[in-house]
């Protein structure tokens, strides 16, 4: 019993060493064999190829090759095709193709193969999983080449780059990847992505697939993600907390948690459908572009080390910048916002805040402004006296009378067109080589005074100064540029033109040969013993005011006692608009009289306004939620708020010249002074 159990265990051993003896030289037979890589070319018989080819011993054979060059180690060698198959033998490690060149390529024991360039070529399917040291794998394709379908590098323990843009990947398998840092796959049709291995990666960049969903749950050291133009819902990035950079926008996404990723210096979300962003917990947050989403609510308390800010096309009615000194740029286009406080941002070189519903914008602080873009609002006054270094300014499309620019001589470009301008002071633009102000109400003294200032552009290389005076598309068009006026300003270099346009788009403008002046009507001004009138426009001879002119009046009243009670022009109540249309001779007659109903209203005790006279705010208690309107002593609209639901408010009027407005809180009007 004993002796046949001895028997069946000295069998059993004989037979375990004979296998693992066999096993032991098969491995040996196996590592001492060659690497194989095959190639198959699309060239034709006689035709070039590159091949670069590293190697550990000097051991390389390649078949398939006409044999009047030989390979030398790592040179780049042209080879002339003899056979469609490439047979490439040895100690491989590195490998890079000529581009346009190769459709198929496999790997037969390539254990030392590290790096493989496919160039640009027409492979299908790439499978390393016979290459356990394979470390960095280019595959980038082309418009001319981008066949590839399918990577392999499952069991690349080693590999740490992965470069496959622009291909037509389906599928990329990285099982064991776990070295992997840059995988590079934008481009591509990938829809989806497991990356549940690649613990080690750093930088991920699938741009532009049809990825619906993306885990990086095992991603910790992700430092950089861009996965911008794919199908992606949501996006979960609480798993990577040193995320610097992050690019997701062009996607469906409807809400992100940033809490987490306090490493965050970049952050790109645009055209998604984000309604809230809290940033408050991404101090180190240098670069935002959130635009062109449907955000309500932006949080940007502490981002303290901002740089730039693009938040357009959203639905913000406010943003609190007190915090944010540094930033160079602000854009802000296309969202509610009724005021903007830009003070604390002394390093502002760019602000685009068109498209809005400001009433004012206070520049004060920001004496490195180059750039403003502030059209399509309401704004009434605007005030550049600080912005010494502005370069563009764009304030197109509001309701602006006089445009002092006096204090910027760097003003190369000038768009304020769509305003109510009756003039335009060029005296200190001797840079200016762009002027935009067209649909206006420059009459034609107006217009020959700025044909005197405007500077004598240029004409080095054929350049001229660019005007665009008019509109023939605006029906509501009242700038009046003569023929003579065209005369003088291109005989100063500039090209006039008519802008020819519905749109906010020049290409259609061309050039204007002006027209002849209209007949001439009398225009006289008449006030009494409590006030006087006169034209707000500039440059405009009573006595000669050409048909069809639009004249606005200021009323002044002779003290704070008195008031505008009655215009006419020809006999029509001009008191509201305190604007008509000369279509004949005109006089304009003004009556004065003593203020009654603002003193009745304050002593009602209904609203309380402090302090009057004012400086840089006043407080108001009133009734919550009430209207709160401030107009200008000539009755034209400044500024509209509403009392909180505390019932107080507090008004800014840091934007007004010192003088007298009248403030109405629920149709109760008070009189308030403004003093520097």
């Amino acid at each position: 019993m004993n002796k046949e159990l001895l028997k069946r265990v000295c069998t059993t051993l004989l037979m375990s060493a004979v296998v693992l003896f066999g096993l032991s030289a098969f491995t040996a037979h196996a590592e001492n064999q060659p690497a194989v890589v095959t190639l198959k070319t699309t060239k034709a018989l006689g035709e070039k190829i590159m091949l670069q080819i590293t190697a550990l011993e000097d051991d390389v054979t390649i078949t398939g090759v006409q044999d009047d060059v030989q390979w030398e180690n790592s040179r780049y060698i042209w080879y002339k095709v003899a056979d469609e198959t490439i047979v490439i033998r040895g100690s491989i490690k590195k490998i890079k193709t000529s581009t346009l060149s190769f459709s198929e390529a496999t790997f037969e024991n390539c254990a030392n193969l590290q790096e493989f360039d496919a160039g640009e070529n027409f492979f299908k399917v790439l499978d390393f999983s016979s290459c356990p040291s394979l470390q960095e794998l280019y595959c980038g394709g082309s418009d001319k080449a981008n066949n590839l379908e399918e990577i392999n590098v499952s069991g690349c323990s080693e590999l740490s780059r992965l470069y496959a843009p622009k291909n037509a990947l389906k599928k990329i398998n990285l099982t064991g990847c776990t070295s992997l840092e840059v995988l590079t796959c934008s481009d591509n049709k990938l829809e989806s992505l497991d990356l549940s291995q690649a613990t080690g990666l750093q930088s991920l960049i699938c741009i532009n697939n049809r990825l619906s969903s993306l885990d990086l749950t095992n991603n910790k050291a992700l430092k950089e993600l861009r996965c911008s133009n794919n199908r992606l819902t949501e996006l979960s990035l609480k798993s990577c907390p040193s995320l610097k950079d992050v690019s997701c926008s062009d996607n469906q996404l409807e809400a992100i948690d940033l809490s987490e990723n306090k490493a965050l210096s970049s952050f790109s979300c645009y055209n998604n459908k984000l309604k809230k962003l809290d940033l408050s917990n991404n101090a180190v947050l240098s670069s935002l572009n959130c635009s062109n989403n449907q955000i309500e609510e932006l949080i940007l308390k502490n981002v303290t080390a901002i740089n730039q800010i693009y938040c357009s096309d959203n639905k913000i009615k406010a943003l609190d910048l007190k915090n944010i000194t540094g930033a160079v740029l602000l854009e802000c286009n296309e969202n509610l916002l009724e005021d903007l406080d830009v003070s604390s941002i002394i390093e502002l070189q760019t602000l685009s805040c068109s498209n809005n519903k400001l009433k004012t914008i206070n520049l004060s602080s920001n004496k490195k402004l180059t750039d403003l873009s502030c059209a399509n609002n309401e704004i009434v006054s605007l005030d550049l006296s600080s912005n010494k270094t502005l370069g563009t300014l764009s304030c197109a499309g509001n309701r602006i009378k006089r445009l002092d620019l006096s204090q910027n001589k760097a003003l190369t470009s000038l768009n304020c067109s769509r305003n109510l301008l009756s003039y335009i002071d060029l005296t200190a633009q001797q840079a200016l080589s762009e002027l935009i102000c067209y649909s206006n109400r420059i009459k034609y003294g107006a217009m020959a005074k700025m044909a005197e200032v405007i500077r004598n552009h240029p004409s080095h290389f054929g350049m001229k100064g660019m005007l665009y005076i008019v509109n023939g598309k605006d029906a509501e068009e009242t700038n009046r540029c003569l023929k003579d006026h065209v005369q003088l300003f291109t005989g100063k270099n500039w090209i006039v033109f008519d802008w020819n346009s519905q749109t906010e788009v020049k290409d259609e403008a061309i050039e204007y040969a002006g027209v002849d002046l209209l007949p001439t009507y009398t225009v006289t001004l008449k006030g009494d013993d409590w006030g006087t009138i006169a034209l707000e426009d500039e440059f405009v001879d009573l006595t000669a005011v050409e048909k069809g002119s639009i004249l606005s009046i200021v009323a002044t009243p002779k003290d704070d006692k008195h008031e505008l009670k009655q215009l006419l022009a020809g006999g029509v109540d001009i008191t509201e608009s305190k604007t008509f249309k000369v279509e004949a001779n005109t006089e304009v007659i003004a009556k004065f009289g003593e203020i009654t109903s603002v003193e009745e209203v304050a002593e009602a005790g209904a609203v309380i306004l402090y302090p009057n006279p004012a400086t840089d705010y006043i407080e108001i208690n009133a009734t919550p939620y009430a209207e709160v309107l401030v107009y200008s002593m000539e009755g034209l609209l400044l500024h509209r708020g509403v009392v909180g639901a505390e019932g107080t408010l507090t008004l800014d009027t840091r934007a007004f010249n010192s003088g007298l407005y009248v403030v109405t809180v629920g149709g109760k009007a008070l009189r308030v002074s403004v003093k520097r």
